[in-house]
């Protein structure tokens, strides 16, 4: 992870990786407290601080693979992602689905319904619905 010149936050980063950041159990099991000016009050405050200039520079590759923001669930991803495509300013927006057939024998067709495969989202794998504006 690059940090850049910002002496405090390199020092806060190997003070957790070395498992030297203070210990706060009542928040709980193993938990550290990040600094205030390390948060943001939602999803939106967050994406206007890391792409400030989202759809004037969303086409240009540097401008990309010098910013991200990382989670830990998919399902943070997913409400990131659709954010940040709903602040994309076309007029239309276009909804892409997932081809839907099993390439088994008949025996196999009522193990797994359509409607649960389209509903699972396994790592690696795009979802079932994709959306582009």
């Amino acid at each position: 992870m690059r940090v850049g010149n910002d002496g405090q936050f390199q020092q806060w980063l190997l003070r957790i990786g070395n498992g030297t950041e203070e210990v706060h159990n009542d928040i709980g099991e193993m938990a550290i407290q990040i600094p205030t000016e390390l948060c943001q009050p939602d999803t939106e405050a967050l994406i206007t601080l890391v792409y400030n200039d989202f759809n004037e520079s969303y086409t240009k590759e540097e401008y990309l693979s010098q910013r991200a923001i990382l989670t830990t669930t998919h399902e943070n991803v997913d409400h990131i992602n659709d954010k940040m495509i709903q602040k994309l300013t076309s007029a239309t927006e276009h909804t892409y689905n997932s081809a839907d057939s099993i390439a088994r024998g008949d025996a196999d067709q009522n193990l797994y319904p359509t409607e649960f495969l389209n509903n699972q989202n396994p790592t690696g794998l795009l979802p079932h619905q994709l959306k582009k504006n």
